[in-house]
């Protein structure tokens, strides 16, 4: 709702389609930042019979979101699609074959890394500012990191 209530009273000339895929893009990210997280969702998205390309195609299917907000609120803008899209397709592929001693750490150095470069190498999307950050929050660090053995 607060996305909503900003992209309203700082007048960013949303229409009502981008209110509503921006509220559900919203929802999914910040709420599975929490659920992810969770044992019961380690322990599923873990278990013996996930292997990389199951947590990759997690990952994958979240191009959809780059790809809304591109689309959406950046006026098709495909090298921010690009971008975004191969820098989460790569940093999760690192995530996943790292170690598993250094999956948290090496998956909070690449948040980092994708927040620095959603600030100061691409243009800010209005309204958006913490799409990023928590998009790769929510895959990078809730979801792929595997911090004990829940088998």
């Amino acid at each position: 709702m607060a996305l909503v209530y900003y992209a309203h009273f700082s007048e960013l000339g949303w229409t009502l389609a981008q209110y509503i895929v921006a509220a559900l893009l919203a929802f999914d990210i910040i709420a599975g930042v929490a659920t992810n997280a969770t044992t019961s969702a380690k322990r599923w998205y873990h278990r013996p019979s996930q292997k990389w390309h199951q947590h990759m195609g997690f990952v994958v299917l979240h191009g959809l979101h780059v790809f809304l907000v591109a689309w959406l609120f950046r006026d098709m803008d495909i090298s921010f699609f690009i971008v975004i899209y191969l820098l989460l397709l790569l940093s999760s592929a690192a995530v996943v074959t790292v170690s598993q001693r250094v999956q948290r750490s090496v998956a909070l150095l690449l948040v980092c890394n994708a927040l620095l470069i959603s600030q100061y190498l691409l243009l800010p999307t209005p309204g958006f500012e913490w799409f990023i950050p928590f998009l790769f929050l929510k895959l990078l660090v809730s979801h792929l990191t595997l911090e004990e053995p829940y088998l």
